[in-house]
């Protein structure tokens, strides 16, 4: 691997050891990890434990929470060759219709330590989303709920679709035998 150009730096892995490859006083990068608790590329007041201004890339699936966690837009391994219990979504339409999604502000002055915005935000409220999906909602170490938005949620989306559309053609056709008669 090259070394990086300027103003970047790389964090190579070979077995246990890691070896970081400093270009220009990178290593406040790293440092910042000690002394403030967060990482930070392209940026010297990072909001976030990870705050990457700019475009990242990865090579696997980004996850987010705990377990498994959420998978976010990026590519990953889908090959039916690594799967196993394939089963397909039904009743999803039901599912999402007792969904409640809005609209909402973060309490940002409240919780300053939590990275929040001011801007609008849609989502929905964990709460209400846990009742019908629980397997959306997790808890963090300080008892806050968080939603894992992420492929499910659009898998359960998708499906839903497919079976409005599958209630149309049969309404369709239905019509369609009436009006022959």
């Amino acid at each position: 691997m090259p070394a990086p150009s300027d103003g970047h730096f790389a964090i190579r892995r070979s077995g246990l050891s890691i070896q970081i490859v400093e270009v220009q006083g990178c290593l406040s990068v790293i440092c910042s990890k000690v002394v403030t608790g967060h990482v930070e590329i392209g940026t010297t007041a990072p909001a976030f434990d990870l705050d990457v201004v700019g475009n990242s890339r990865t090579t696997g699936c980004y996850k987010t929470g705990t377990g498994t966690g959420t998978t976010l837009g990026v590519t990953c391994a889908s090959d039916e060759r690594f799967k196993t219990d394939i089963k397909p979504i039904k009743g999803a339409l039901g599912r999402l219709s007792l969904l409640n999604p809005v609209y909402y502000k973060y309490k940002s002055t409240e919780f300053p330590n939590r990275g929040f915005g001011d801007e609008v935000e849609s989502g929905f409220i964990a709460q209400e989303l846990q009742k019908v999906f629980p397997n959306l909602v997790i808890s963090g170490d300080d008892g806050y709920l968080k939603v894992r938005y992420g492929l499910e949620l659009q898998m359960e989306t998708m499906a839903a679709v497919k079976e409005l559309k599958s209630e149309k053609d049969a309404e369709f056709e239905r019509l369609k035998r009436e009006n022959l008669n």
